[in-house]
């Protein structure tokens, strides 16, 4: 497990922009990097017969300032300046519910959350867009222009490009500095959120992230790594200390690497341990403690967009849609449950400004093809035993991660997991709840 691979910090920018005009105003569409050759040819993935008719991307947001503070390694200081808009990303952008644009965002009580707790030592929010955050978003915005530039059109069309962020502030500026232009970022209500695993307007994945964030000690292996590092770290219950979670303690420390503080020396012995096990309390909280309930907690956890990302493809194949491309600003608990739904999770935490990808192409017999890329590499996906597939293969394949927003509505409001195996929730029985468990419990992991 490489614990660097989490720290995907772009380099230099020097950055020019190309512009697509759009009446009286231009659209800066994907920052393109300076010096780069504007007129491409032929394909952007060497298939001689193919030609890329759609393209959906997901990504997590870029670096940004700690959700979760660990008393006992001290606070370090993460000044308000940290969090200034850089002038390379920073344009005009209104954000609007999907489908309403003249209705205004609501905010969301997640983003709430964070902006009622105190600020950390220096002034920043938690959980906020930094510049090392915004410079890794547009240098994605960079590599996607460099890579989609031959088969975006010239000037901008707005039926060609979708987009859309989670209602969270860090995605919201990290979609308008890939974008780097005047744009309209649509978003969901907390209830009607899909593009990240929603305890709020389901109780089921809420009882599922809550068995894995507030009973991972039930996960096999966590509760002996927990006490020995609390023993390391000299983390007493008596003097008021929780027990320690490891998705909390990895996320103070990631904050202070990304942004170049020193980890403690009393930690870092130890970082594979709290690594292994951070992700192990991730990936139990999108796909179920046990097998038999793993394929119901990922139609839960993510079924929505992957229907959605299945729609979107055939509404394009059968000339319902001009999309080109589909831009999606979610978070890591988006990506470990997408990954996951593809079976190509990998057991690493997807770093920051990290993207699947989704192309769609056509041959020169007019048959569809789909490719999924993690990370920039090309994947062997759910059934599938080569990296390029056919179209209806594909969406055999993940036909039991779909689901229709009825149905899913339907299971939320059930007791499934009690109908799958009565000693799953045994634990919650007369449970009481206090402030911080319920936040954890229904606010996915990570994030």
């Amino acid at each position: 497990m490489s614990w660097t691979r989490f720290l995907k910090v772009s380099s230099g920018i020097g950055a020019t922009v190309a512009t697509f005009s759009v009446g009286r105003k231009d659209l800066y569409l994907l920052a393109e990097s300076e010096g780069e050759e504007v007129a491409r040819s032929g394909q952007i993935d060497p298939l001689s017969n193919m030609q890329l008719k759609h393209v959906q991307v997901y990504f997590r947001h870029g670096a940004r300032t700690p959700i979760h503070i660990i008393p006992v390694l001290g606070e370090v200081t993460y000044d308000a300046s940290l969090l200034r808009d850089l002038q390379h990303t920073l344009f005009d952008y209104k954000v609007s519910l999907v489908g309403k644009d003249n209705k205004s965002r609501p905010i969301s009580r997640i983003q709430r959350s964070y902006e009622s707790k105190p600020k950390l030592k220096g002034g920043a929010v938690l959980g906020s867009l930094t510049t090392t955050g915004q410079d890794q978003m547009f240098s994605l915005g960079q590599s996607l222009r460099r890579d989609y530039r031959s088969f975006l059109d010239r000037q901008f069309k707005p039926q060609q490009v979708y987009m859309q962020s989670t209602n969270i502030d860090r995605t919201i500026a990290s979609l308008r500095c890939v974008l780097a232009g005047p744009i309209s970022i649509p978003v969901s209500d907390d209830m009607e959120e899909i593009l990240f695993p929603n305890g709020q307007n389901c109780p089921v994945v809420r009882k599922i992230v809550h068995a894995a964030m507030i009973h991972f000690d039930d996960i096999s292996g966590i509760a002996e790594d927990r006490e020995f590092i609390e023993e390391a770290l000299d983390i007493q219950h008596s003097k008021g200390f929780r027990k320690l979670n490891f998705i909390h303690i990895r996320d103070d420390l990631i904050a202070r690497e990304v942004h170049g503080y020193q980890i403690p020396p009393s930690v870092q012995p130890h970082m594979d341990i709290i690594e292994k096990n951070a992700i192990k309390i991730m990936y139990h909280a999108f796909s179920g403690q046990r097998d038999c309930e793993r394929d119901t907690a990922l139609r839960l956890t993510v079924g929505l967009p992957v229907t959605m990302n299945v729609d979107k493809m055939e509404d394009v194949i059968n000339g319902k849609s001009k999309e080109q491309i589909c831009l999606y600003s979610t978070h890591d608990s988006t990506l470990v449950a997408l990954l996951c739904s593809l079976d190509i999770f990998d057991h690493q935490w997807p770093p920051f400004a990290a993207d699947v990808r989704f192309e769609l192409y056509q041959d020169n017999k007019g048959k569809y093809w789909v490719r999924v890329l993690y990370l920039g590499k090309e994947q062997k996906i759910r059934g599938c035993n080569k990296t390029l597939v056919p179209f209806e293969e594909f969406k055999k394949n993940m036909k039991p991660m779909t689901i229709k927003k009825e149905h899913y509505l339907e299971i939320c409001n059930s007791n499934i997991l009690e109908q799958i195996g009565k000693e799953l929730l045994v634990h919650e029985k007369d449970e009481v709840e206090d402030e911080e468990d319920k936040e954890d419990s229904e606010k996915p992991a990570g994030m």
